[in-house]
């Protein structure tokens, strides 16, 4: 989960830098230095990339939000899955503890409702 939220940040930075690098003044500038007879083509050519870029990490993004989303899920099956199974190991324990206490129980009345068999003498040497 931590690996997509990380890349999420990533990916979200990377459309801010192309939408800035999207405003008209922006590719004005950056295409400044490039020498042609046709420069609103070279601008449009650099608008063109940047649109296309900007349309891919957007689909990367609309990728891990679904990554993400189905991460969640999963985390929350898995959460209620351990849970049911804790209170179902804790029933486990408590009748093993109740069955422990019922033997005990039992096997202590039954020894004490024995009579005690008295020693017999040993002979001497």
């Amino acid at each position: 989960m931590r690996d997509v939220q990380a890349k999420e940040a990533e990916l979200q930075a990377r459309l801010e830098d192309i939408s800035y690098a999207l405003k008209p003044e922006n590719i004005e500038r950056a295409t400044a230095g490039v020498g042609s007879t046709h420069p609103e083509e070279v601008r449009e050519q650099r608008r063109k990339q940047l649109e296309s870029e900007k349309q891919r990490v957007q689909g990367q993004l609309d990728h891990l939000a679904a990554s993400r989303a189905s991460l969640e899920q999963a985390i929350a099956a898995s959460e209620s899955e351990v849970d049911r199974l804790r209170k179902k190991l804790d029933a486990a324990d408590q009748a093993a503890i109740e069955n422990a206490k019922r033997k005990a129980q039992a096997e202590g009345s039954s020894q004490t409702s024995q009579p005690y068999a008295s020693p017999k003498p040993t002979p001497g040497p």
